[in-house]
């Protein structure tokens, strides 16, 4: 691999990672709303969760990661959102107020 493939392959794969951080924390917030209004709370317990391991995921692939800042900007919006949405589940599920 010559040197200009390598730098193109890193690119890519800083592209490719960045898209998928952003599904993950996209995903989070549809399954955070979904809980925040589900009907019964047994939706809601199901919906957190998966809402939960989609921005776990995120997290762990955000870990080194190389970003311009631009892609970082995006990230750190949506990791924002997140966050807020967890702490509300979390508020209404009672799991504040037990130290969770």
């Amino acid at each position: 691999m010559n040197a200009w493939s390598y730098v193109a392959a890193r690119l890519e794969h800083q592209v490719v990672r960045f898209h998928f951080i952003v599904t993950e924390l996209d995903l989070a917030i549809t399954f955070s709303d979904i809980a925040l209004t589900a009907a019964t709370d047994k939706k809601a317990q199901r919906n957190t969760g998966h809402a939960r391991l989609a921005y776990d995921s995120a997290m762990r692939f955000l870990e080194g990661a190389q970003m311009t800042t631009k892609m970082r900007q995006s990230i750190d919006e949506r990791v924002k959102r997140v966050e807020q949405m967890l702490r509300k589940l979390d508020r209404r599920s009672g799991k504040a107020a037990e130290g969770s």
